[in-house]
């Protein structure tokens, strides 16, 4: 098992692949957020055709920590570290997971704290070929915090504020064994819907489904036995690096990249 982001470089990725056959050892990347409650409330409703067709999605972080903290590993000048690498890998993995391989690629990524040693704020956006747009952003000047979701479709939005609970759950001290109802979301958290089923027209909130990273080391052990198909597969994970490369090219040459197979 290995932290995300998976490898610095697809090529890295590649060469971790091609070892894990050769030594036949299973291979999977730490994609936690594929477990969060609010992504699995969105899959649920693109499986069902909820929204209908797609038009576009954004995806979003927002804080307020104009400040550096010196000695944080994510604030260091050294590769795989900011913001970029620690939330911008999550988002195109559930973006690869939910829409799979875009038509294009365009980032701009930026240090804006004053003496900020990593990237602190993106902003990507992924085109695909039947026009649906999804944005990937974060930032740290963000008093007020917009949706964490924004999804629009040809039937109708969902709009998501919060962020899943699990996390701070877990910084807490709490498990999925001493904490009652693990991964549930407050009820003022919930999405709100508003879209079109034949005649009818809906307005209201979704419960979110409740979030459980055990289920990822869950998978994997009933992978190894044999039981099931890996969730987590690394070449999924080695796209995601692939993209992460291509929008940092994107940014450096300041225009739009193809995304090629």
């Amino acid at each position: 098992m290995v932290e995300k982001p998976f490898t610095m470089t697809a090529e890295e990725a590649d060469q971790l692949i091609a070892l894990a056959r050769k030594k036949r050892k299973m291979l999977s990347v730490f994609h936690t957020r594929r477990w969060d409650g609010d992504f699995l409330t969105i899959k649920e409703l693109l499986r069902h055709g909820s929204l209908g067709r797609m038009m576009e999605c954004e995806f979003r972080w927002d804080g307020f920590d104009p400040v550096m903290k010196p000695g944080n590993w994510r604030e260091i000048s050294a590769p795989g570290t900011g913001v970029f690498y620690d939330l911008g890998i999550h988002f195109i993995d559930q973006a690869l997971c939910l829409f799979g391989i875009r038509n294009s690629i365009e980032a701009d990524v930026q240090i804006q704290r004053e003496n900020g040693l990593a990237a602190d704020f993106f902003d990507i956006t992924l085109r695909y070929n039947d026009n649906l747009k999804v944005i990937l952003k974060s930032s740290r000047f963000k008093r007020e915090p917009g949706p964490g979701y924004m999804l629009h479709g040809s039937k109708g939005s969902f709009i998501k504020y919060g962020s899943d609970p699990q996390e701070p759950a877990l910084i807490a001290g709490g498990t999925p064994d001493s904490v009652r109802d693990w991964g549930k979301e407050a009820k003022e958290f919930w999405g709100k819907l508003n879209a079109s089923i034949g005649w009818l027209h809906i307005e209201g909130r979704i419960e979110t489904l409740s979030g459980n990273y055990a289920d990822f080391y869950r998978n994997v052990y009933e992978h190894i036995a044999g039981n099931e198909e890996l969730e987590v597969k690394p070449e999924e994970a080695r796209t995601a690096v692939w993209l992460m490369e291509l929008a940092l090219k994107s940014h450096n040459e300041g225009r739009s990249i193809p995304v090629t197979h």
